[in-house]
């Protein structure tokens, strides 16, 4: 039995730490042995209890110094994320890793800290792969290097892996513009688990609609646009449209999440409900109309193709991901990301809504693309 490791920053509920987890159990059901690796806090919230029985689940905490209120030097010099940008990359995977297991195969889930890891391995015959999930021109150069002292040292971690692969194909092509390696980067996309969908859909629901809904799942960040997506239902609001917006996530308390919340009381936004991180979005997407995408940057966009699946017409901004998801408008609406786009794409909707009713159909389609039977045995190959 093969023996998988997969290194990833956390479990925490999001679109990455989602496909890790369907990812996993697919290959446990396959009678892989899989382990699972986060360095960083899972929060209270997370995906850890979706994960099969059978995997091995460990947290490892940035390692500490113990005579650190003694000698306040070291105390810094072994401060979260100190030490680890300081010490070599073998150093590293011996902390994080060690070697009491050896695994067949070894995978950085994302980028930064988990590459540098999985970098240092001293396991000679294992096969090391790591994952691109992000446009790499647009994401702060900080999450790419942390861990790592300069680019450079970044750019030559990943000459240790045999393939790195791109959840798009845009993906890929500007991590070789910006890192290189373009003769070991591949595409895969991400996988959703169409049976979980399917029965997660049908289960009770907190809320029910009351009127034309649209739905956005994604973390309350500046990434995600949600500024401009609340300015246009203020505009719509004072022209006395009637409709609904359903904000499934949340930022983690930060100071653009507490922006949003505030901009949404002070402009009397009652149509706009945050319901914060949900294990079970889909029941929530399944009673929408719409789901809306106001994106600046996504290396894939697991939410996309999860309202897809549940039948949902989508409108999107026009970032890598989405726009690869929805074949340049085949399958969904593609604006750019200004705000009379977004303006003119939820007014249309609103007032034409059976327009929309030819995208359901090519949305349940087109997410079979990304079905773990299409998606497991690709990267299985790369075993």
């Amino acid at each position: 039995m093969k023996k998988i490791l997969f290194v990833a920053a956390s479990l925490r509920i999001g679109g990455m730490e989602r496909v890790l987890v369907d990812i996993a159990n697919a290959l446990v059901r396959r009678d892989y042995d899989v382990t699972v690796i986060t360095y960083e806090d899972n929060g209270e919230e997370n995906f850890i209890g979706e994960l099969n029985k059978k995997i091995k689940f460990y947290n490892r905490k940035p390692r500490e110094f113990r005579f650190r209120k003694r000698l306040p030097y070291f105390h810094r010099y072994y401060r979260p994320n100190k030490w680890e940008t300081r010490c070599s990359p073998k150093a590293l995977y011996q902390y994080y890793v060690g070697c009491k297991t050896k695994y067949d195969v070894e995978i950085a889930f994302c980028r930064g800290p988990a590459v540098k890891i999985i970098s240092g391995s001293t396991n000679s015959k294992s096969k090391k792969l790591t994952w691109v999930h992000n446009d790499y021109k647009l994401i702060n150069p900080k999450t790419i290097t942390k861990f790592f002292d300069s680019m450079e040292s970044t750019i030559k971690a990943y000459e240790a892996f045999d393939k790195i692969v791109a959840v798009s194909d845009q993906a890929g092509r500007i991590f070789n513009e910006v890192i290189g390696y373009s003769k070991k980067t591949i595409t895969i996309y991400n996988m959703i688990d169409l049976n979980q969908i399917y029965t997660k859909k049908e289960l009770p629901c907190p809320v029910e609609k009351k009127s034309f809904t649209f739905i956005s799942v994604a973390r309350l960040i500046p990434a995600k646009g949600h500024d401009k997506l609340l300015r246009v239902v203020k505009r719509l609001n004072d022209e006395g449209y009637y409709f609904d917006l359903w904000i499934l996530g949340t930022g983690g308390n930060c100071e653009h999440e507490k922006n949003i919340k505030k901009y949404a009381a002070e402009n009397d936004l009652t149509n706009v409900y945050f319901f914060g991180r949900q294990t079970n979005p889909y029941c929530f997407m399944k009673q929408a109309d719409v789901y809306i995408c106001t994106s600046h940057i996504e290396g894939f966009s697991i939410s996309i193709a999860e309202a897809m699946a549940c039948g949902l017409p989508v409108i999107s901004t026009r970032c890598t991901g989405p726009t690869e998801i929805l074949e340049d408008g085949k399958n969904g609406i593609l604006i750019d990301c200004k705000e009379e786009e977004i303006y003119q794409a939820m007014k249309k909707a609103i007032n034409n809504p059976e327009l929309l009713n030819p995208y359901k159909e090519k949305s349940l389609e087109r997410s079979k693309d990304f079905s773990e039977e299409k998606i497991i045995d690709k990267i299985i190959s790369l075993f």
